[in-house]
């Protein structure tokens, strides 16, 4: 269980992100929530189409921190049981095998978004797959309604709050920045469970104090 100081951390936290989110990015609405409330708010409009979820694989430094790790695979597992199993949605899945995305990873999204016809896009896990689907919903435009974010580590949310994603060209072998910036008619949300993305690790709580304290310096 959270404790009372760890609770009342977790609601600054939330105040300085929504705070923070008027200066980072206007088309992304931060939520605290469980993933399972969320899913079953939303199951109407998620039930108009398939959904095509992106997901990170573990890095080496995460499979070392066996908090990182474990914290990872439950959210994964969340979205899969309930998204699944107690709510009945479709799901398509593509997971990211690499600690940056690449280009080929856009085109076989793409591709599979095509053949399962979904409308709606969600990345869980590791910054990895925060920036991947900021990507992908940036170049579908108008034919991504519906666009949802659940991070799992501090780089994750960090991820969450920026205009640009990191991306590696195998050609080039390098990492370039990539602008990435939602249609006005995608709606993005970002869900941030206080008991697993923020109350349970000190080093989350750490990137969300630095973000609330950009925020309450520049608002």
């Amino acid at each position: 269980m959270t404790s009372i100081l760890n609770r009342t951390t977790t609601k600054i936290l939330m105040k300085g992100l929504m705070m923070g989110r008027r200066r980072y990015n206007h088309n992304r609405h931060f939520i605290p929530s469980s993933i399972y409330s969320v899913l079953k708010e939303e199951r109407s409009t998620l039930m108009r189409s398939r959904i095509l979820v992106i997901m990170s694989s573990e890095d080496d430094d995460e499979k070392k921190n066996t908090a990182t790790s474990k914290s990872l695979q439950q959210l994964q597992q969340k979205l899969e049981y309930y998204g699944t199993s107690a709510l009945g949605l479709g799901m398509v899945h593509y997971k990211v095998q690499s600690s940056y995305p690449t280009w080929e990873d856009i085109s076989k999204i793409n591709f599979l978004k095509q053949r399962s016809g979904a409308t709606t896009i969600m990345g869980i896990g590791s910054g990895v797959a925060m920036d991947l689907t900021k990507l992908v919903v940036t170049q579908l435009g108008e034919d991504c309604e519906y666009y949802y974010l659940f991070p799992g580590t501090d780089a994750a949310i960090m991820a969450c709050y920026t205009n640009f994603s990191m991306v590696y060209d195998t050609q080039e072998q390098t990492v370039l920045t990539i602008p990435t910036t939602s249609s006005s008619s995608s709606l993005g949300l970002v869900v941030l469970d206080p008991e697993e993305s923020i109350a349970t690790h000190d080093h989350t709580q750490q990137a969300c104090q630095s973000i609330l304290m950009d925020s309450i310096n520049n608002n």
